[in-house]
Parts: C-alpha cells; sequence; structure tokens
C-alpha cells in the first residue's frame, strides 16, 4: 500500500499573515497551477455529465491547460485586469475553470446561483459590471432576459456563454454576443496569442453577494491573499492527503464553498468528486468513498438518521451498535478529544470497531 502523503508542511505557527512570504502562491491561479506542476497526472476532478452516465474523470494536467484556454480565450475578447466575469453556473469544472481562468488573467470572478430570483441577478450584474457572464443553460438564459434591460449598454460587453447543448431560445439585445463553450475553450487553445500571469496578490480575486435577507444582495470584496491566506494557514494542519477524494456539493457561489471545497482541495492534490444530484448525497457518498466531506448540520444529520436506521432494524443490530458505541466513547473520552478520531485500542474495542465501525467508514 503506497504511504500516505500531505501536500505541504504545515504553516509555522509564529508566521505573518499580512503578505505572501518565501514560495507561497500570490494568486489563485499560481495555486492552482503549483498543484499542477505537483500532481498533473493525478485525478482533479469526477463528475457525473449527465443523469444515468457514468462518472467521468480529469486530471490536474488536463485541468490546467483548460483554465489557461478559458483564460487566453477571456484575454482575447479584450477582458483585463480589473475587470469582472460573473457566473449563473452550479458546481463543475466549466465553473472551476472560469474562477480560475478569470485570476490568470487579473480579472475578478462574481458567482450567483442558478436557482436565484431573475432579479437579483439583474440587481447583481448591474452592481458588479461583468465584463462576460457565463450562463448555466438555455432556461437560465430566458429567465435573464426577462429580468435585465433591454438596453445593450446595461448587459455585459463581452456578451453571454451558454453552457449546454441546446442553442439559445431568448437572445439578449443586439450587439451582445452568445458564445458556445466548446467553440470558445477552443479557440482560447487554438489562440496565437498569449497572456501576462497577473501576479499581485492583494488584487481583486472575487465579488461574494449575500443572500439579500435583508434588502438588496450586498457584494464583499476579496483579494487573492484573503482566500489564500486561509488556505494556506489551514493547508496540513488537517489530515487531508494527496490523492485523498472528497465530494463537493457546496455551493461555490459561497466563500465557504469556493475557498474550502474548491481551492483548498485543489492546493492539497485532491480529487474533487461533484454530487450530481443533492437529493442523493448519501448514495452518491457511498460511490465515491470520500476522505474529505464539507458539510452542513442538516446534511450530517441525514448521515446519522441513515446510519441510526440501519443499527434499529433488528434486535442484534441494536444490542451490537449500542455495544460498540459504549466502547467507542470510552477510548473518546480518555482521549479527551471531541471531534478526532481515536484508534480502537483492547481486544473487545477492536473487536466492535471491526464488526460495526468499519462498515460505517466503508
Amino acid at each position: 500500500m503506497a504511504e500516505l502523503q500531505m501536500a505541504w508542511a504545515r504553516q509555522p505557527n509564529d508566521r505573518q499573515w499580512k503578505q505572501p512570504e518565501g514560495e507561497d502562491p500570490r494568486t489563485l491561479y499560481q495555486m492552482m497551477m503549483t498543484s499542477v506542476g505537483r500532481f498533473g497526472s493525478n485525478q482533479c476532478f469526477g463528475y457525473i455529465p449527465e443523469k444515468g452516465m457514468p462518472r467521468t474523470h480529469i486530471t490536474y494536467d488536463e485541468f490546467g491547460s483548460l483554465s489557461t484556454a478559458v483564460g487566453q480565450r477571456l484575454a482575447d475578447l479584450g477582458i483585463s485586469t480589473g475587470d469582472r466575469v460573473a457566473l449563473i453556473l452550479d458546481n463543475s469544472v466549466e465553473w472551476a475553470s472560469l474562477a480560475y481562468g478569470a485570476n490568470a488573467i487579473g480579472a475578478a470572478y462574481t458567482a450567483m446561483y442558478t436557482h436565484q430570483h431573475g432579479a437579483e441577478w439583474a440587481y447583481i450584474l448591474n452592481d458588479s459590471t461583468p465584463s462576460l457572464l457565463a450562463v448555466a443553460n438555455t432556461g437560465v438564459l430566458d429567465k435573464l432576459v426577462e429580468n435585465m434591460p433591454k438596453e445593450a449598454s446595461a448587459w455585459p460587453s463581452a456578451g453571454i456563454l451558454l453552457m449546454g447543448e441546446d442553442p439559445a431560445n431568448q437572445l439578449p439585445p443586439e450587439g451582445i454576443p452568445v458564445h458556445e463553450w466548446t467553440e470558445f475553450v477552443a479557440l482560447g487553445r487554438s489562440s496565437e496569442n498569449t497572456f501576462e500571469v497577473a501576479d499581485d496578490p492583494f488584487a481583486l480575486n472575487t465579488l461574494i453577494y449575500t443572500s439579500g435577507t435583508t434588502g438588496n444582495p450586498k457584494g464583499v470584496m476579496l483579494s487573492n491573499w484573503n482566500t489564500l491566506s486561509n488556505i494556506l494557514c489551514v493547508q496540513s494542519a488537517f489530515k487531508v492527503y494527496v490523492g485523498d477524494k472528497n465530494a463537493a456539493f457546496l455551493p461555490w457561489a459561497h466563500s465557504f464553498g469556493s475557498t474550502f471545497d474548491l481551492h483548498w482541495m485543489i492546493r492539497c492534490g485532491v480529487h474533487i468528486n461533484l454530487i450530481s444530484d443533492l437529493t442523493r448525497i448519501a448514495d452518491e457518498c457511498i460511490e465515491i468513498k470520500p476522505a474529505v466531506l464539507l458539510a452542513v448540520p442538516r446534511v450530517w444529520n441525514k448521515f446519522y438518521d441513515r446510519v441510526n436506521s440501519q443499527f434499529a432494524s433488528s434486535p442484534v443490530k441494536r444490542f451490537l451498535s449500542g455495544k460498540a458505541r459504549k466502547h467507542a466513547q470510552k477510548r473518546i473520552n480518555k482521549a479527551g478529544v471531541e471531534c478526532d478520531a481515536v484508534p480502537a485500542k483492547g481486544v473487545l474495542d477492536k473487536f466492535y470497531d471491526k464488526l460495526i465501525w468499519s462498515k460505517v467508514r466503508a
């Protein structure tokens, strides 16, 4: 069995966090490309293209190449340092490559949810003034057209980037082009131009908007270093190993989701597996077998209830699981911890661990 390897050494407790130092990455794109250099042939993303299809995987090399092609195409469309790119997409390889591609050329990204009200999209687009907007499908574009002003001046000047196989139904105003994803990437790959890789750690990286529960959404400006300092300070604080799998479903349009379920995983060389159906998180996790899972309490409760229902399915299982709980609780109490795993000790403890808890972990 191959030895587990952590990607990076833990940061010194007394280091300063005001700015990058030494070999720290200065931008998210630089961070990602460092991971490409180290983990190139490792799996980077796993995703289900369409319902009923098997999970597809791409390597770090492939993702780095895709993100660079996206950055080149953005640059060829006239997008540059200080500009913004907006996304109305669910978590996807396309989402990630647009975020890193924009970062590569010094542009910032702002992400919205596909289930948001169209009026909120219109407000955020007016506030963030993106040069390009990527949308998940024709349904999102139709809803956008219904809620946006009719004047071309109110729309992103470099146009709309449409995902999916279906052609546009409702169109933006005349003069606003609609780009198709496959062609967009192909043009970036075949471009004879090259862009200058951005290098400012304090440049705007993303605009994160609140849900707008107390009025219109509020935009929070985060620099490269705002995000990177969070990633670097936890990069080896937890036992996340190169090649570990995670199951990613927290929305990347949220700061926590993008920082830790995307960027931190990339930094650590993790194989990011996208959950395709939020109603089947537990089932997809059984298939993925993640070593890393970031979730909110409601999701943990679902896992807890599922395990408990299996324990309660027969008198024998209830008895054995009760005994296993008592032995596990004793060793955890003795270790004086609350959230860390404690290896089984003693004959009975190891017996129950193998009989009960090994099946839960599997």
